[in-house]
């Protein structure tokens, strides 16, 4: 009776051994399911892009304080040209008098005419240099004769001397006409037939 009391004991001992151990075994998964964390479906957010900036507008201009504006003001106009020239033919109103005179004559009178009223000192220079006119009994040069201001008033003389008829004496067309004979003491031009400047003095 004893020996089957002692068996039926080991044998439930031995039983509760393998129970707990299977317990045991099971409480080590289960303690290692709840320390592994579960995977979860959240999705990754995506790298952050450079948003860009704009720059703010300019501040109005304050009272007081011009905006930029275009300059729209435009240059001065000039001042207009004096009615008298520099010399003493201006604004004379003299005319020149053809007379009979060849046609070169005459061109070359106009010319000379139109110089004078117009205190033209390079175009007087010019042709009297290239006539080889002779202009006093001194020899003077055309660029002192012509000179303006013209303090001797010889602008005018000339003008003068053209505006008055002409007459011929020895080949060559003489103003004024009065000039032809001996007593004249005034400023006179003389211009040949063929239309050279020849002379241009007084007396």
């Amino acid at each position: 009776m004893a020996l089957v009391c002692a068996g039926l004991i080991g044998v439930l001992l031995c039983g509760c051994g393998r129970d707990d151990a299977v317990i045991v075994g099971h409480a080590s998964d289960t303690e290692q399911a709840e320390e592994s964390p579960a995977p979860t479906d959240e999705p990754t957010p995506a790298p952050a892009t450079a948003t860009p900036t704009t720059q703010a507008p300019a501040p109005p201009p304050t009272a007081g304080q011009p905006s930029a504006q275009p300059s729209t003001s435009t240059a001065p106009a000039p001042a207009p040209a004096a009615a008298t020239g520099p010399c003493s033919a201006s604004g004379s109103g003299l005319a020149l008098a053809k007379g009979s005179a060849s046609s070169h004559a005459v061109q070359t009178a106009q010319d000379l005419m139109t110089a004078a009223l117009g205190c033209d000192s390079g175009f007087l220079t010019t042709l009297a240099t290239q006539d080889r006119t002779v202009l006093s009994l001194n020899d003077a040069q055309p660029a002192t004769v012509f000179a303006v201001p013209d303090g001797d008033q010889r602008y005018l003389a000339l003008a003068r001397a053209l505006s008055s008829a002409p007459a011929l004496a020895d080949d060559e067309w003489i103003w004024p006409g009065a000039a032809a004979g001996d007593d004249f003491t005034g400023y006179q031009v003389s211009i040949s037939a063929d239309g050279k400047w020849t002379a241009f003095y007084q007396g």
